[in-house]
């Protein structure tokens, strides 16, 4: 695969993308500079979804402006995940490394940006770890279908629309106050929840192969929904770990895809030690403090994983060809 050659097929757009396009991100990209690397813009966007989550989760006040500020992040992280991916193909530099780049980061951003709204929402931890987990079931199934389909299916409601609800609801979270917009942000979780039906079924009714590559990430996220329902004491590093399985199954998906040469095909099997081992905690009466290391464990073996994944498919993809991006 060469610069020339490389093709990026997304699907239809977005709802909402062809009103941002047309009122913001198209007149903004037409004033970068084009020897600007989009992968500035791609690093610009996880920072600004990192420090989203930061300002929710840090700031504590009372007064409104950690959430303005929420929602102010979310929304610069949107646009610059848009951003990258018109200035790379305005200045001819798209590529596989820079689409994996971009989507690879776009799962550590999914975590940042839903635990961000959350927080800035202060819903409680049991809506945020199924928040969570629904942001991880849509990104899995929707690099899933991409890895076997060759396009990315993100279906009329995308990332685009859960981030602008996101970034709202924070800014509604900053209007009402904490404490004072219940039924509302519960709303928005409904939404979430829908969403995620609705590509879940879009996906697996356009992929009829291959969904034996869904048992591990069901067995891993199932095991922690599980864990979290004996001990939600541990609610905070079990949110994190389900965050983390997005990472590990859908970047083992696009490792899988660009470079199946070096990138194992499935997550590896330890995630199928997550379903039963709360059971078995429970049964043999763990306390918690052995209950979070072995929760410290599953998270060092999922970083193992991603790691893994990555230095087996970038550096090969950096490799072929002029990859600027």
């Amino acid at each position: 695969m060469t610069g020339a050659t490389y093709e990026y097929r997304p699907g239809r757009e977005s709802f909402l993308q062809p009103f941002y396009r047309r009122l913001i991100w198209d007149r903004i990209v037409l004033r970068l500079p084009a020897r600007l690397s989009p992968d500035v813009l791609t690093l610009l966007g996880i920072a600004c979804a990192a420090a989203a989550f930061a300002v929710a989760a840090f700031g504590r006040s009372e007064a409104p402006w950690p959430r303005f500020l929420t929602f102010i992040l979310i929304f610069l992280h949107m646009s610059l995940d848009n951003l990258d991916g018109l200035h790379a193909r305005r200045t001819g530099r798209s590529s596989a490394r820079g689409e994996f780049l971009d989507h690879w980061l776009d799962t550590y951003n999914a975590g940042f940006v839903t635990l961000a709204s959350c927080l800035a929402c202060r819903l409680p931890p049991g809506a945020t770890m199924a928040m969570v987990a629904a942001s991880s079931i849509s990104f899995f199934a929707v690099h899933w279908a991409h890895r076997h389909t060759g396009r990315m299916w993100t279906g009329r409601v995308a990332d685009i629309e859960v981030n602008t609800m996101a970034a709202l609801f924070a800014f509604v979270a900053g209007v009402l106050g904490p404490g004072r917009g219940e039924p509302v942000f519960f709303l928005y979780c409904f939404g979430v929840m829908a969403g995620t039906a609705v590509t879940v079924a879009s996906v697996l009714g356009r992929v009829r192969a291959n969904r034996a590559d869904w048992a591990p990430f069901l067995a891993a996220a199932g095991g922690i929904v599980l864990w979290y329902h004996f001990r939600p004491e541990l609610g905070i590093p079990l949110t994190a770990l389900m965050a983390g399985l997005n990472v590990v199954c859908a970047g083992g998906a696009m490792s899988a895809r660009l470079s199946p040469a070096g990138a194992r095909k499935r997550p590896q099997a330890f995630l199928y030690v997550l379903l039963p081992l709360p059971v078995l905690l429970e049964i043999l009466r763990i306390p918690v403090q052995p209950q979070l290391a072995a929760a410290a464990v599953a998270a060092a073996l999922m970083l193992a994983a991603i790691v893994r994944d990555f230095i087996s498919t970038y550096p090969k993809l950096a490799s072929r060809g002029d990859f600027s991006t």
